[in-house]
């Protein structure tokens, strides 16, 4: 993306222009809508839930055992692969990993991006 530039106007008062190098347009109707339409087909050759919003991406599944782990990441590298084919790679530092409910069974899991451990 070159040579996109933006500003915010609240009635009738506006900031300076400034260059916008990346992500979906904000306070558009449309950026997201279209983005989505973009993103469509991320989760595809994925098990788990794929949840989206704009550019917020979330991944979920059940983990019972070790082959249900192995699967979650196993989706994780489609969609790498995916992020990596259009040039639109996920930021590790922003990503995170989340696990709740009473088991224990995969408190030794760990999950990755692009190799890098998720937090």
């Amino acid at each position: 993306m070159k040579n996109r530039w933006q500003r915010a106007c609240l009635e009738g008062s506006c900031s300076s222009w400034r260059e916008v190098c990346s992500g979906v347009p904000q306070g558009s109707v449309l950026g997201p809508i279209l983005f989505l339409i973009f993103i469509n087909d991320l989760e595809d050759g994925t098990s788990s839930r794929v949840f989206k919003f704009a550019d917020d991406t979330k991944m979920s599944r059940e983990v019972t055992c070790d082959d249900d782990q192995n699967e979650l990441q196993s989706d994780l590298d489609v969609v790498c692969k995916w992020a990596i084919r259009w040039q639109m790679e996920f930021n590790v530092i922003k990503c995170k990993s989340m696990r709740y409910g009473r088991s224990v069974t995969d408190a030794d899991s760990s999950y990755s991006l692009y190799g890098q451990p998720i937090e």
